[in-house]
């Protein structure tokens, strides 16, 4: 199969630089529609998370952070986050942002290739990355569940390179320890698995049919 992110070696040098333009325009104007604000006060909750996690040393267990539920066991399924982005913070806030601002980039960046892949239009991918990223310009603030779309972009980008079954498991170890979005990337692998049986099954189909017209020819 195929492998995404490999340029067709049909392409001239032209058309290498045509990608290069269209995946430079796509991740640009995709990052035109970040917020540079925060707008949720999910990153001062996980902040103080892992505030915690430094000053402890081990990923809490009891909840420190709460007046009704103080001392009571506590499961921080995004303890990883947490401690990335207070460690961010820490060091100087930018850090935080252009981390955030990067990890966008990385994710439409993978969108367009997938798009690209997809719909063999450059074009076509540029534009699906715009629209994409400005009907999420409300929720592109510093928060943890944008490691979601982008680990699941780096699913469906890898999805016909040979090694990567062996390099999902530990996608999904990472992805259930940054946000609670990793039930998404169990059932997108679930989809892939019986998509690809399909074609399997439909291909030995066609072979199976082809072998019997050339005996009866």
């Amino acid at each position: 199969m195929r492998a995404s992110f490999r340029l067709p070696s049909t392409w001239r040098a032209g058309d290498a630089w045509a990608y290069a333009l269209a995946l430079t325009a796509a991740t640009v104007g995709a990052g035109c529609f970040f917020l540079s604000d925060v707008g949720s006060n999910d990153l001062w909750w996980h902040l103080a998370a892992g505030r915690e996690l430094f000053a402890q040393g081990r990923v809490p267990r009891t909840d420190t952070l709460s007046f009704t539920c103080a001392g009571c066991p506590w499961l921080n399924h995004e303890w990883l986050w947490g401690a990335a982005a207070y460690a961010l913070y820490r060091g100087e806030p930018v850090y935080l942002a252009l981390a955030q601002f990067t990890l966008l980039a990385c994710s439409y960046a993978l969108a367009f290739e997938t798009a690209r892949d997809v719909s063999r239009s450059l074009m076509a991918a540029v534009l699906a990355c715009w629209l994409a990223a400005a009907c999420n310009s409300f929720f592109s603030d510093v928060r943890p569940p944008h490691v979601t779309p982008w680990l699941a972009l780096l699913l469906v980008a890898t999805r016909n390179w040979r090694w990567a079954p062996f390099c999902w498991p530990a996608i999904c170890v990472l992805w259930c320890n940054l946000h609670g979005g990793f039930v998404f990337g169990l059932g997108l692998l679930g989809l892939l698995v019986l998509v690809r049986s399909y074609q399997q099954r439909s291909l030995r189909a066609l072979r199976f049919a082809q072998l019997d017209r050339g005996h009866r020819a």
